[in-house]
């Protein structure tokens, strides 16, 4: 594939490949075809990826794992609004999971009949939620 012509445009989106390009025109075109070790990590720093390869290949991998997991977290949002949950900011797919627990542990407790359903409920609360609700 090349990674400057329009079949990586398309498969990457607008903004991605953009990022791709400046990528790709930071690179010494006398190291491009060197292989190395590259590491693809998460937004937590933990590694996702480990992989030895070129520089234009690594790129082109980065872009598609980052694709992935964005086109993820986007159908995790659409999810959640479509359900009537609250997003926050959502910037990352754990921050939405993190939304959603609350509000799930939130309704839980609105509909608890037993103590072992409101102790079940409050643990999936975390303290600033129940702190706003007197409870901490």
């Amino acid at each position: 594939m090349d990674l400057r012509g329009e079949e990586a445009r398309k498969l990457l989106g607008e903004e991605s490949y953009r990022h791709l390009q400046d990528w790709l025109e930071s690179i010494d075109p006398e190291k491009e075809l060197e292989m190395e070790h590259f590491e693809i990590k998460d937004e937590a720093g933990e590694t996702i990826a480990e992989f030895e390869s070129t520089h234009e290949t690594a790129a082109l991998m980065a872009m598609l794992i980052t694709k992935a997991i964005e086109t993820q977290r986007e159908k995790l949002a659409a999810w959640m609004i479509e359900h009537s949950f609250a997003t926050g900011h959502g910037d990352t797919q754990e921050d939405l999971l993190k939304e959603l627990s609350w509000q799930i542990a939130e309704l839980r407790l609105k509909t608890a009949s037993s103590k072992e359903e409101i102790r079940a409920a409050l643990k999936g609360l975390p303290r600033e939620e129940l702190a706003k609700m007197g409870i901490v």
